[in-house]
């Protein structure tokens, strides 16, 4: 009598199956935020990627009902692997991996909307209250070479703590690298940029003022290095900035939702104090306008700077794909 033979083997985990085992996953270990992409089979392999729409709802100034919802696609987050023969779980990141990746994604969108409000409003944020820029590195270098034309670095130095001394030579790394100054052993001198500058104006002020708007074009990919400049005043413009760019809209941003931003930037309640004065100085030299809607104080972006901060391409195009999503609320 023929004995039958039984095949004792799993059968092969199909593209849907795979898909259905990477999405149950992701659900039990990271929550209702991630999802899964489109599994890609790589030998006996299933590669299922991490993917996140991420939801920035709007909400209708003074009944704070939703408006409309834009979706951001955060791509790459992580990937889950599975075994295409046994479905076995082969890899799959750890849950604080994915909530970094996130994390790291939501911040190129602040950072990249901040470099390209930087490089195309530089000439007005150099028209900041100087007193702003007395205590950075960046203002303390060029003002000292404008009027003293070197700096002894080994003499000006010999006092600073070592924190301070890290500080400075970093900046000064960033001016070194657009020519605004140049270095010799211990002596600093004007560079080229900075010598045709002084040649165009003649009070200081001005000439400090042009030097910045010039480090700022130059350098706002050094965007740590402009921070040390402009502080909280790029933090809380950026932050105004990024709600337009998000929902493609010219959107009021209220005085709370500024703080909020504020708050989880530094942390301490001096800068929260000191908010209203930034508010006001910003909105002096242009770089965003004050409005009432329904009693209420409100800011937006600058229309024609705006305008200029979205013909960024270059810059804004990491983040473009992101937002590719909205819906209005009924």
């Amino acid at each position: 009598m023929e004995t039958k033979q039984i095949n004792l083997l799993p059968a092969p985990i199909d593209k849907r199956e795979a898909e259905k085992r990477a999405h149950m996953y992701v659900r039990e270990k990271y929550g209702n935020l991630p999802s899964v992409g489109e599994p890609i089979l790589e030998g006996d392999t299933w590669r299922i990627p991490i993917e996140v729409r991420y939801p920035r709802v709007l909400f209708e100034k003074g009944t704070n009902r939703p408006k409309k919802v834009r979706y951001m696609n955060l791509e790459d987050i992580g990937e889950i692997r599975i075994d295409a023969n046994r479905g076995d779980l082969l890899h799959k990141p750890r849950y604080w991996d994915v909530r970094r990746e996130i994390e790291q994604q939501l911040n190129l969108v602040q950072v990249t909307v901040q470099k390209a409000l930087v490089k195309t409003g530089a000439d007005r944020f150099s028209k900041l209250p100087f007193s702003e820029h007395m205590h950075t590195p960046v203002a303390d270098i060029i003002a000292y070479l404008l009027i003293n034309d070197h700096l002894d670095l080994a003499q000006e130095f010999s006092l600073l703590y070592d924190r301070e001394k890290e500080k400075y030579n970093s900046v000064i790394e960033a001016l070194i690298s657009m020519d605004l100054v140049r270095r010799s052993a211990d002596l600093l001198i004007p560079g080229n940029a900075l010598v045709e500058i002084e040649r165009k104006r003649e009070e200081l002020h001005l000439k400090l003022s042009d030097a910045l708007a010039y480090f700022f074009v130059q350098g706002y990919q050094n965007i740590q290095s402009v921070h040390q400049v402009l502080g909280p005043h790029l933090t809380i413009s950026g932050y105004i900035y990024q709600q337009s760019i998000e929902y493609d809209d010219l959107i009021p941003v209220e005085f709370n939702e500024i703080q909020k931003s504020v708050r989880f930037s530094y942390g301490t309640p001096l800068k929260q104090l000191k908010l209203p004065r930034y508010l006001i100085q910003l909105e002096e030299i242009g770089v965003i306008e004050a409005t009432s809607i329904k009693g209420e104080d409100v800011w937006t972006p600058e229309q024609d700077l705006l305008d200029r901060v979205r013909m960024e391409e270059e810059i804004l195009s990491p983040i473009r794909r992101m937002f590719i999503e909205s819906s209005v609320v009924a």
